[in-house]
């Protein structure tokens, strides 16, 4: 539930400047004890049902449709969590969300980065792969990657299981693996969606 709901906030938060990003509450850290983790749970999903609309999609994948504080158009993403088996805990997931220039592809951290720092992204897919420059959102948490990467996601990541991650974070890399089974349908919806935002 926690990387869902990092990637829910990190989706808003380019577009909301002005807006108080939302936080985990108090006590909610990887670790925590079951019963502090279930009241982590319904607090989270209380305050996602008041500013969001989720709807799970094939593989895992999930359209969310987030209000934007400020009155402006409704801010539109598909996302997948990473598979919390095969990556680091700083690596929440993976969104594609309507922009101005179409689909943007966007890596969610649990971790804060520095905003000034571009670091490094590898992804690769099969036998496939490519090194982007990212750039550090608002919030420090999520990191945008070039068009290169919205023309990977609407070509050969439709039909490959995976996508394998490495960001050149600091001190240590982040590294990990997201599922991307169901992409085109996804993708399909964010079509749709965005057109309709």
């Amino acid at each position: 539930m926690y990387r869902i709901f990092l990637l829910i906030v990190a989706i808003g938060l380019p577009h909301s400047a002005s807006a108080e990003p939302m936080r985990l509450p108090q006590g909610c850290v990887p670790g925590a004890g079951p019963e502090q983790r279930q009241r982590c749970d319904d607090v989270v999903s209380q305050q996602l049902n008041s500013s969001s609309q989720s709807t799970p999609l094939d593989g895992g994948w999930r359209l969310v449709k987030t209000r934007d504080p400020n009155g402006g158009a409704n801010i539109v993403a598909v996302m997948r969590t990473a598979d919390t088996s095969r990556s680091d805990l700083n690596l929440a997931g993976l969104s594609l969300r309507c922009s101005g220039n179409g689909t943007e592809v966007v890596l969610t951290l649990l971790e804060q980065q520095p905003r000034a720092s571009h670091p490094m992204v590898t992804l690769t897919v099969g036998s496939d792969r490519v090194q982007l420059e990212a750039s550090v959102n608002q919030s420090a948490e999520s990191l945008v990657l070039p068009q290169a990467a919205t023309a990977l996601a609407a070509g050969p990541w439709l039909t490959a299981p995976e996508l394998t991650v490495e960001i050149a974070t600091t001190p240590v890399p982040t590294r990990g693996t997201i599922p991307l089974t169901g992409l085109a349908n996804g993708m399909r919806a964010l079509r749709s969606s965005c057109a309709l935002r």
